[in-house]
């Protein structure tokens, strides 16, 4: 439940609180002259699994809990119900201009995390996709929108690649279970095909391409569009 009177919103504006609990297998300690404990104000640090904030008299909880370095050891949560104290949950008390350092938590052997953190990481974005399908005489008359592009992280920076990026009109003759390919490039083929009772146009695309951290060969159904 929110508290939204006026001495709250006040106090948020200068003041963030974050809600969380401690992390007791790891311990930490702030050194002599801390620049980050003097801007929070404290003479010693902790980590803390951060699960919620309170922003402008609203509670809201993170898509993921974060590994935080935080002020103190926290004291008794309040003002969110959705993260009472009956459940373990502390929170802390940071100025909103101040530092805040969130770690990336995993866990694996020493070789197994380096080598994520090596290995070039591939992003895929793609698209396909069939619209403006009508009957003409005595053909079924569209178009495919297709694409696929990959970015692909590496120690030199991310290199771009578009494999497809096309927009293609197909006519198929109203046979059942006919189907016809609309374009074939090497990696990537697209099929459409009609069906009656009731009529429809369905396709799939197939992509077939390899990459420097291992290949792509899958399959993309096309939704049935009906006509």
């Amino acid at each position: 439940m929110a508290d939204t009177s006026l001495l709250s919103v006040v106090d948020e504006s200068l003041q963030l609180r974050i809600y969380g609990k401690p992390v007791d297998d790891i311990t930490l300690s702030a050194a002599a002259g801390s620049q980050y404990a003097a801007e929070l104000d404290t003479k010693s640090l902790s980590f803390a699994w951060i699960y919620g904030v309170k922003l402008a008299g609203l509670c809201k909880r993170l898509p993921h809990p974060v590994i935080a370095v935080v002020p103190g050891n926290g004291k008794p949560a309040s003002g969110c119900d959705e993260f009472p104290s009956s459940a373990g949950y502390l929170m802390w008390e940071l100025p909103k201009n101040g530092p805040l350092a969130v770690l990336r938590y995993e866990v694996g052997t020493a070789s197994e995390v380096v080598d994520k953190l090596l290995a070039p990481r591939l992003t895929v974005d793609h698209d396909f996709h069939i619209y403006d399908v009508h009957l003409s005489g005595t053909k079924v008359v569209g178009r495919v929108r297709a694409y696929l592009r990959l970015r692909q992280s590496t120690p030199f920076g991310e290199i771009k690649i578009v494999v497809i990026d096309r927009d293609d009109p197909f006519s198929i003759d109203l046979i059942p279970d006919l189907c016809i390919t609309v374009f074939s490039i090497g990696v990537a083929s697209l099929q459409i095909c009609f069906h009656n009772n009731p009529n429809r146009v369905c396709g799939e695309a197939r992509i077939d391409i390899d990459t420097p951290i291992g290949g792509i060969h899958q399959s993309f159904p096309i939704a049935c569009v009906n006509v």
